[in-house]
């Protein structure tokens, strides 16, 4: 009766590992991380799945991108996703000369007295017919000026979406279900907005 109770336990154990997002086939974690002309990919441990994590963006003012539905035989289901056990991994834009900000503009003044200007950078993004998820970033990212104030970069995006994609639709740069045409929250700012919805 023991054995069968030990048994059963270790069965249980292992299949709660084996499932977890940490150890199944589905689990992104960074070691398949990769770039891919402008896109910031992670790739599954089979290879076979894959979403964007961030872009490439060289100072440009205006981006335009596709999400392609392949790449390098992995099917690209999300612009942004879930890492390991289901940490979130938002897509943003990626510049090596900048720091990330996630604040706000005016605690980031704090840091430069001189003062911040905020310049916009409109991505327009294509979203191909696998896209099944969005996740955004509102993070902003920070150059720091020889007058001593920071310009702070905050991406606006456009999206539009292939029209055999059964899961969102697009209309003027926004994102929408295609079940129920509500409009998606990118936890980030659309191209014509000010302020990001909570």
């Amino acid at each position: 009766m023991k054995r069968a109770i030990f048994l059963l336990l270790a069965l249980a154990l292992l299949c709660l590992t084996a499932c977890d997002g940490t150890t199944a086939a589905w689990a992104f974690e960074s070691g398949g991380r990769r770039q891919v002309g402008d896109l910031e990919l992670w790739f599954n441990k089979g290879g076979n799945y894959a979403f964007v994590s961030g872009i490439i963006w060289n100072g440009e003012e205006e981006l335009t991108l596709t999400v392609p539905d392949e790449v390098e035989g992995a099917e690209i289901f999300g612009v942004g996703g879930y890492m390991g056990s289901g940490v979130p991994v938002n897509a943003g834009l990626l510049n090596d000369g900048m720091e990330p900000y996630y604040g706000d503009t005016e605690a980031l003044a704090a840091d430069y007295p001189a003062g911040v200007r905020v310049k916009p950078v409109k991505v327009t993004l294509h979203l191909g017919a696998k896209v099944t998820r969005v996740l955004l970033s509102s993070e902003r990212l920070v150059r720091e000026e020889d007058d001593g104030a920071a310009t702070c970069f905050e991406a606006r995006w456009y999206l539009d979406c292939d029209p055999a994609n059964e899961t969102f639709t697009s209309r003027n740069g926004r994102l929408y279900r295609r079940e129920d045409g509500e409009e998606v929250n990118i936890m980030a700012l659309y191209w014509d907005e000010e302020e990001v919805t909570p």
